[in-house]
């Protein structure tokens, strides 16, 4: 398998806001992931006993990393978010979308404790993490308000 990492200099690269509108799919070899999240905005630094929580640095130290190959399921989580939501995107090689699913990933994995929906939830590497673009013209208030199935409300 090629090495992700030519890739990522190529993301690091690409920062910033995309258009949905013009923005054009993923080059040949590429998927394309999403993430929904808040539109987080700068604030303060948080104070020093926080950071060294070994509880907040395993937090820290898995936000940015719940991407999924579905726009419609990122879209989800952007509403979720409230009013400040945003859908972020980047594209991946083929062949690691499978490899980071969560349901591929070693059952003693920490993702899996996390993960309500394995099938549909990647969980990238900390150097994939937060390299998306800003999908321009997502408004997480608009529109019907699809509620992806859960395993758990299934049973």
């Amino acid at each position: 398998m090629a090495s992700p990492r030519p890739f990522l200099n190529i993301a690091a690269k690409l920062g910033g806001r995309v258009s949905a509108r013009t923005q054009p799919g993923p080059a040949e070899g590429l998927t394309r992931i999403y993430r929904g999240q808040a539109a987080w905005e700068s604030g303060g630094k948080l104070p020093d006993w926080v950071l060294d929580n070994p509880r907040y640095k395993e937090m820290a130290s898995i936000f940015g990393r719940w991407w999924s190959d579905s726009l419609q399921e990122a879209q989800w989580y952007s509403r979720e978010a409230g009013g400040r939501g945003q859908v972020l995107f980047q594209d991946i090689p083929n062949e690691l979308v499978e490899r980071f699913r969560v349901s591929n990933l070693p059952f003693d994995h920490k993702a899996r404790a996390f993960s309500q929906r394995p099938d549909k939830e990647l969980f990238l590497p900390a150097g994939f993490a937060n390299r998306g673009q800003i999908w321009e013209g997502f408004d997480p208030l608009m529109g019907p308000r699809p509620m992806p199935t859960h395993p758990f409300l299934e049973q």
